[in-house]
């Protein structure tokens, strides 16, 4: 997840995120989209390319990311809305399904992380200004 990381510390961190949703634009690919979702006890990151399909809008994928404090991260979910599909972690059942679901949870962050990198996200980067629309939007 080391792509995604450097993106939100260029984004001046989590706490920017609670208040600020950052849309990277990078032509052809969909946008990027991340922020911080509220929880009082911890940090989840929630990042997604999204389109729209007859006026609805559509993730393509989305995931929401426990971030540690050591620096690790923890998987609870994956949604890509074109194919239906949406697996969620049980936080309270630690049985061979769940692990194995957070195992392919974190195969699929991983790969995806690769793909954005790959895909210039991290370079898209260099023309963000928080505040500007192109870069950063309030929360509503």
């Amino acid at each position: 997840m080391k792509t995604i990381i450097q993106i939100v510390e260029r984004a001046c961190g989590y706490d920017h995120l609670r208040t600020e949703q950052l849309t990277l634009k990078n032509p052809p690919f969909m946008d990027l989209v991340l922020d911080v979702l509220y929880s009082p006890e911890r940090t989840l990151l929630r990042i997604g390319h999204y389109g729209v399909q007859n006026g609805d809008l559509m993730a393509d994928p989305e995931m929401i990311i426990e971030i540690l404090t050591d620096e690790g991260f923890n998987p609870l979910s994956n949604r890509n809305d074109y194919i239906g599909y949406y697996r969620e972690v049980d936080e309270s059942n630690d049985d061979r399904a769940n692990q194995k679901l957070k195992r392919e949870l974190n195969q699929f962050l991983l790969s995806w992380d690769r793909n954005i990198a790959a895909q210039g996200f991290l370079d898209a980067m260099s023309k963000f200004k928080p505040g500007e629309p192109s870069g950063s939007q309030s929360k509503e």
